[in-house]
């Protein structure tokens, strides 16, 4: 195993606009779906829509590319997450109000956020 010679930093951005009013039940983030970084990281950023797939959260994609259910938003994540080493527990906001410039659908760009994420996404506020 290599040793860790230098720390990082970098700048997140916060998606949220107001307080979480509500959360989706606690499951795993499936990490086996993000690339590592530089440092063979995988680090998950806040905004990222998710979906669940199976017993996990994934990433959400149009065509359902993560698995079953995959191509129906459930929530945002509003945190930053490492899943390098094994899946971590997540919570997803299913409520509250969101600056949509931040928040994207993994392997998008931010701020493309679909109509019909936005219409699964029933309570949650776009600012």
């Amino acid at each position: 195993m290599d040793a860790v010679i230098g720390k990082y930093n970098r700048a997140v951005l916060t998606v949220i606009a107001s307080a979480v009013k509500e959360r989706k039940q606690g499951q795993f983030f499936l990490g086996s779906y993000i690339p590592t970084n530089d440092n063979g990281d995988k680090i998950v950023y806040p905004g990222m829509i998710v979906a669940v797939s199976g017993s996990y959260y994934v990433p959400y994609n149009v065509s359902a590319s993560y698995g079953s259910g995959s191509d129906t938003a459930v929530g945002i994540l509003n945190e930053v997450w490492d899943v390098t080493l094994f899946n971590k527990m997540i919570s997803p906001v299913t409520e509250g109000t969101f600056y949509e410039k931040y928040c994207y659908e993994f392997g998008g760009t931010f701020g493309s956020i679909r109509a019909a994420v936005k219409t699964s996404l029933s309570h949650i506020q776009w600012k």
